[in-house]
């Protein structure tokens, strides 16, 4: 019996060096994901533009975005879309007085935070 017992423990000890453990090998990196982070905002064009009067008031603007995200107005002018994608996007604004609106501003801001630089709308008037 105590023969047995002795070839027992040998045999799981050869059956555990043979295995190795994580401490005997060198680790494995091949299975290592690299990720990088987004750090360019978007650009953001207009594409479209009202720039003599006009009638109407609530007038369609086309710009062009580089990337999907969260649309913010600035200035007098705002409208109910408030996401757009990547390529052409038609923003609707909402109902302008008659008037000058020079201080509009668009900006979008990507999924990881970055945001464009304010692009102004062109200064337009409603008669």
């Amino acid at each position: 019996m105590g023969h047995l017992l002795a070839v027992l423990l040998f045999t799981l000890g050869w059956l555990l060096t043979a295995c190795g453990s994580d401490t005997d090998e060198p680790a494995d990196d091949s299975n290592t994901t690299t990720t990088a982070t987004d750090t360019t905002a978007p650009t953001l064009a207009e594409v479209t533009a009202t720039t003599t009067p006009t009638n109407d008031t609530t007038p369609a603007y086309t710009f062009l975005f580089t990337e999907a995200g969260t649309i913010t107005y600035g200035g007098s002018c705002t409208s109910s879309t408030t996401s757009v994608s990547s390529g052409n996007n038609v923003v609707n604004f909402s109902t302008l007085s008659e008037g000058t609106y020079s201080n509009c501003t668009i900006t979008v801001t990507d999924a990881t935070g970055n945001v464009t630089v304010p692009q102004k709308v062109h200064p337009r008037s409603t008669n």
